[in-house]
């Protein structure tokens, strides 16, 4: 019986130790880090800048080369800022965000407000030479909750959606 009393208050002490390794450190890591963090990815992509810049801001032709797309909607807002709400093709969901500076062939961001995070991404194009362009996705999140921001910031990293970016932004290229 006393065996089984020692197990049980082991078990229980394992339980506890996986719960403060994976809740209660990152959420004081997280509360300690600062609320605001950007992640930046750039490449250098063999096309026109303008042409990048049209396909990165042509919203209405965002399906053709965003396969996962149904069809985007815009709505103009005052001082020059719009509206894009997308919407997918294999799940009911709409993606909601707001163009709020847009420099002509150079750079434009867009801001997307969530329950949990405010994310801003920029996109940066620079001409390296004729027909090369260096392209900068850079994503500044404000996360809120503090476990979330550091899950965001030190383990689930999202550099995995801006290099899909890249390779679809260069297969829509090579198919003009």
């Amino acid at each position: 019986m006393l065996i089984l009393y020692i197990s049980i208050i082991v078990f229980i002490l394992i339980l506890f130790l996986i719960t403060l390794l994976l809740i209660f450190i990152p959420t004081f890591i997280g509360f300690r880090s600062p609320p605001a963090f950007t992640i930046k990815k750039t490449k250098i992509i063999k096309a026109n800048k303008n042409m990048i810049f049209y396909l990165l801001t042509n919203y209405k032709k965002f399906p053709k080369w965003r396969k996962n797309l149904k069809f985007v909607d815009i709505e103009e807002l005052p001082s020059k800022q719009m509206k894009v709400l997308e919407y997918y093709k294999h799940f009911n969901r709409i993606e909601e965000y707001t163009v709020v500076r847009y420099v002509e062939n150079v750079v434009f961001s867009i801001l997307k407000l969530d329950k949990e995070y405010t994310s801003l991404w920029s996109f940066e194009l620079e001409s390296i030479e004729e027909n090369v362009t260096s392209v900068t996705i850079k994503e500044t999140l404000y996360v809120y909750n503090s476990y979330l921001r550091f899950m965001l910031k030190y383990i689930l990293k999202n550099d995995i959606e801006k290099e899909i970016i890249f390779k679809r932004l260069k297969d829509a290229l090579n198919r003009k």
